[in-house]
């Protein structure tokens, strides 16, 4: 499978998040944007969720689940990713593209 290199999806153009007038400045300070504190589900509930999945689906959100990824970040794993017991996720998928880049553009340790 081919790997996009450039940015795909909603913000691949110049235009920003919050750049109202498309100058390619952020305005999102003048918005105050507070992040909220994440509320997790009690693991029960994510199991009975889980459970409630055909059989040949649990494994894949179990891990996502064990390892707080995403599944496009998960499908795109390799096997080269996996090094000394720990997964490097650094691809992800975007509008059912493989790129090279996760949706924060960092490399993540699983």
């Amino acid at each position: 499978m081919e790997i996009v290199k450039e940015k795909v999806g909603f913000y691949s153009g110049k235009a920003q998040p919050f750049d109202l007038d498309n100058t390619g400045v952020s305005r999102e300070k003048d918005f105050k944007i507070q992040e909220k504190p994440i509320k997790w589900l009690p693991v029960d509930h994510v199991m009975n969720v889980i459970h409630a999945m055909p059989d040949y689906h649990q494994p894949i959100f179990v891990w996502c689940y064990l390892h707080m990824r995403r599944p496009s970040e998960a499908m795109a794993l390799y096997k080269s990713d996996f090094v000394d017991g720990v997964f490097y996720i650094q691809r992800d998928f975007v509008m059912s593209k493989l790129v090279d880049y996760t949706k924060t553009d960092k490399v993540y340790t699983a």
